[in-house]
């Protein structure tokens, strides 16, 4: 699973924010209902604050259960 999101400010035309979020689901079981979710997510901010840097990552780990 993938998603984007672009975030343009219309005030300032220079302030873009992109927001990337990236995973990927492992079954864990034969029904599945139980999912292992490993992601990246990608920060980006065109005028960060002083001492900050433009871009960021993390990584992460979610176990989801679905109920059906």
């Amino acid at each position: 699973e993938q998603k984007t999101r672009v975030q343009p400010s219309l005030l300032d035309f220079e302030l873009v924010r992109i927001f990337s979020t990236t995973g990927l689901l492992v079954d864990l079981d034969e029904k599945d209902r139980w999912k292992l979710r490993v992601g990246l997510q990608y920060q980006y901010n065109s005028e960060p604050n002083p001492g900050r840097v433009p871009a960021d990552y993390m990584t992460t780990f979610s176990l989801v259960y679905q109920r059906k």
